[in-house]
């Protein structure tokens, strides 16, 4: 298992404005409209999103051939270790200590990941507006950046720190599978 601590240089994570209040009347499953045409790319390749829909709160992951990004809006260390946990098959538990809620970007490469996602084969990004380079793969690599690996960003970006160790974890084990149900 991995433990989510906080990293010799400390949290680098931001804490989240206090969420505007809802509108009574709103859909809340509505997403905002994007602007026409889709969304604007950043110089890295990813799309920039509406603020209305970064607003919402939540986890969002967002890939390319190589790269992924993981933006999230009121989030706590919680939420990251067990969106850290599906990427690298194998429990993250948050022991930061931290208990606020932050805004959080991370950046990374999905090279030696075997998550959800990882290793998929989608089609070479288009070369970007600014200049940049493909990497391997077709890969956006912007003039003079290549992605860290998943722990380097965690450790440069967050402030924080990824320890292997070992620990109990819970597993959850079917013995015994019924086709139809029963009758309780």
């Amino acid at each position: 298992m991995y433990s989510l601590v906080v990293a010799k240089g400390g949290s680098k994570l931001k804490e989240s404005a206090e969420a505007p209040p809802a509108d009574p009347n709103a859909d809340p499953t509505a997403l905002p409209p994007l602007p026409p045409g889709g969304p604007k790319m950043g110089p890295d390749g990813f799309p920039i999103l509406p603020a209305a829909l970064a607003g919402r709160g939540g986890l969002m992951m967002m890939m390319m051939p190589g790269r992924a990004r993981l933006t999230g809006v009121r989030q706590t260390p919680q939420d990251l270790a067990t969106r850290l946990t599906t990427q690298l098959n194998r429990p993250v538990i948050d022991a930061t200590g931290l208990k606020g809620k932050y805004d959080i970007t991370l950046s990374f490469s999905t090279e030696g990941l075997s998550g959800p996602g990882a290793g998929i084969g989608l089609p070479p990004p288009p070369p970007p507006p600014g200049g940049g380079a493909a990497g391997p793969a077709g890969v956006l690599v912007p003039e003079g950046e290549s992605a860290p690996d998943l722990f380097a960003a965690v450790q440069s970006q967050l402030g924080l720190k990824l320890e292997s160790k070992k620990g109990p974890v819970e597993m959850i084990i079917v013995d015994h599978v019924e086709k139809t149900p029963t009758e309780n």
